[in-house]
């Protein structure tokens, strides 16, 4: 039957022993690309509540309220400023995040020195 038959291309590759030294090396490599991450990840998180906070207690809390508030399309001003730009920044940010630094590593088995049980 056609289902019955496997391809050749997609057959496992045989597993090739890890050395220790590919192994840390490329849990260097991990840690180093999770750590660009997270600081991205932190200063878009850090830099839009410092501006979220400001604009919003600024413009909407500590203004005077005998003055009617700017409008854009009908919205108050530091909403737009300090709710919905920022979110929209957020999203772009989220999609430039995903697209140029998050990285996916290569998968590297344990080396035989670490699955093997310790002869004491």
């Amino acid at each position: 039957m056609p289902g019955d038959q496997v391809n050749e291309e997609h057959q496992l590759a045989p597993r090739n022993p890890v050395t220790l030294e590919r192994f840390l090396d490329n849990q260097s490599t991990h840690v180093t690309q999770c750590l660009v991450e997270a600081q991205f990840v932190c200063a878009l998180i850090i830099g839009m509540f410092c501006w979220i906070v400001t604009v919003v207690v600024r413009e909407g809390y500590l203004t005077d309220h005998s003055v009617p508030p700017k409008l854009f399309l009908g919205i108050p001003l530091w909403v737009v400023t300090g709710l919905i730009a920022p979110w929209l920044f957020s999203i772009a940010a989220t999609w430039f995040f995903a697209i140029f630094i998050l990285k996916d590593d290569e998968y590297v088995d344990l080396p035989d020195e670490l699955t093997r049980p310790s002869e004491s």
